[in-house]
Parts: C-alpha cells; sequence; structure tokens
C-alpha cells in the first residue's frame, strides 16, 4: 500500500470583483448635476441715484441743501453743505433706508450760504465720465440771515409740546414734520422747527439742536413719510406715502398751536 502524499499547498480562494465584468462606455456616464455658484445681485446705481435724487427733492421742501449724489455698486456719495446738523444726519438717515444703498460715503458740511439750481454734472476721468447729479433745491420760503446766532429766540423759551402723530390709526414712524409760522415775525428770526416721528408716534422737535423744543406759536405743518416695509426679510423703504397738500404750507390740512403749558399729547391723524 503506497503511502498518501502529504497534502499541497491550498489555491486560495477567488473572492468577488466588485468591478463590473466591462467598463461602460464614457458616453453613457451621466455627469452629476452641480449648483450654479451664485451671482451677487447687481446694484443699478442709475436707479439708486434717481432714487436719493427723488428723496432730497422732497426733503428739500423742508430745510435748505446743496448735494451732489453719487452712486457705485451700491455706495453713495453725498457731497455738498445742509443748514444743521441735525439736517445731515437726518439726510443721511434717510437715505441710508433706500432700497440698494449699502452705503453712504457722508461728505456734507455746514453752510449757510447756497447756490445754484438742479442740473447734471460730468466730470472726466480719461475717457470716463461719471454723471452727477447736482441737487440744490432751495425753499424759497426759507428765509435765514446768516446761523442760527441771528435769531433773537433762546432755548428758554423753547416747548416740548407732546404730538402723537397716526397714520392709519398706527405710529407713523419716520415721519418728519416741518413747521411754518402763521403769526407775523420779523425776516431775521424766521425759523422752520423739525418734528421726527418715533417708533410710539411722539414726535422729537428740533429747533437749535437736536430735541430742544419748538417755540410757543401758531404754525402750518408740513410733512413727509417712507415708511419701512418688510419683504422677503429685507427691509425697504417706500415713496412717500402722504398726499401732496402735505409737502407746501399753503395748502397742507395741519395746523398746530404749540402752547408751553400743554400737559396732554395732541393726536394729529395723517391720510393718503
Amino acid at each position: 500500500m503506497k503511502p498518501t502524499p502529504p497534502p499541497g499547498p491550498s489555491r486560495p480562494q477567488r473572492t468577488q470583483s466588485n468591478l463590473p465584468t466591462r467598463l461602460p462606455d464614457l458616453d453613457t456616464i451621466a455627469t452629476p448635476a452641480t449648483r450654479p455658484t451664485p451671482v451677487e445681485h447687481q446694484v443699478n446705481d442709475e436707479k439708486v441715484r434717481k432714487q436719493v435724487v427723488e428723496v432730497l427733492g422732497e426733503l428739500g421742501q423742508q430745510m435748505r441743501m446743496s448735494i451732489h449724489v453719487r452712486s457705485e455698486h451700491g455706495d453713495v456719495y453725498l457731497r455738498g453743505t445742509v443748514d444743521t446738523s441735525y439736517n445731515r444726519l437726518l439726510v443721511v438717515s434717510v437715505v441710508s433706508r433706500l432700497p440698494g444703498v449699502k452705503k453712504i460715503h457722508d461728505e456734507i458740511t455746514l453752510g449757510s450760504q447756497f447756490h445754484g439750481k438742479a442740473e447734471a454734472n460730468h466730470v472726466g476721468n480719461g475717457n470716463r465720465k461719471r454723471n452727477l447729479q447736482f441737487v440744490g433745491i432751495v425753499a424759497a420760503v426759507v428765509l435765514l440771515a446768516g446761523a442760527y446766532g441771528a435769531w433773537s429766540l433762546t432755548t428758554t423759551s423753547l416747548s416740548d409740546f407732546p404730538v402723537v402723530v397716526l397714520y392709519a390709526g398706527k405710529p407713523a414712524d419716520g415721519a418728519i414734520l416741518t413747521l411754518h409760522p402763521l403769526d407775523p415775525q420779523p425776516a431775521n428770526e424766521i425759523k422752520r422747527p423739525l418734528g421726527r416721528v418715533g417708533p410710539d408716534g411722539t414726535v422729537e422737535w428740533t429747533t437749535f439742536d437736536r430735541g430742544d423744543g419748538v417755540p410757543p406759536g401758531r404754525y402750518a405743518v408740513t410733512a413727509i413719510w417712507h415708511p419701512l416695509v418688510l419683504v422677503n426679510g429685507e427691509t425697504f423703504s417706500r415713496s412717500n406715502v402722504l398726499g401732496k397738500e402735505y409737502q407746501k404750507s399753503d395748502s397742507t390740512p395741519l395746523r398746530l398751536e404749540v402752547s408751553a403749558q400743554a400737559q396732554s399729547p395732541l393726536q394729529v391723524e395723517l391720510k393718503r
């Protein structure tokens, strides 16, 4: 009987491959869909500039100003003069709330002399020209004799006259009021106090410095209002919602008699 030979090395078992038996043609391979790279929203600088000019035109009926407006990629450059530091803050505040305005470059200075009329200036830079809108809106009824020092009124004669301004029963937050004296005054003492409506509808009056009050007397009240609206999570400023009759002292239906003894707030209702 022949001896049994020792077992030889076992053959390794063949593992199953994950590769296909035949590679697919390149033309049959579907390219995975990729999400397009988001494109940054392009700002229409001409549209931004025009709406800034429009707003300044409305503010120009309430104050004296001479301002150049330029917009580059949503950055708005304001260069010129206004009559008071409060009006300077007011201009910057209103313009910064307009749609498309990303940043304000404030180059506004204070001045008591204003010249010029609305015109378009072209500033050359090599072969490139930029359109600059010069806004020189001067309210003819505003008569100033130099700076505030020419006015004989003092801050001791000012009143924190309480007023609440509503529109459709709700506070007209951000509305701007201008008081036009109805009582005869010397030419060098005419002043147009301003009022800004807060979130609760109360008015902050300014005559010399912000919030210092308003002189007692009878006034015609002009008003403009650009309310804020929320659209798709973004805040925008609407165009003036008040009727044109509110923009001139001889047509506005609003009258105000300011007294130093007033205690209860006077309620004013604005209409379209």
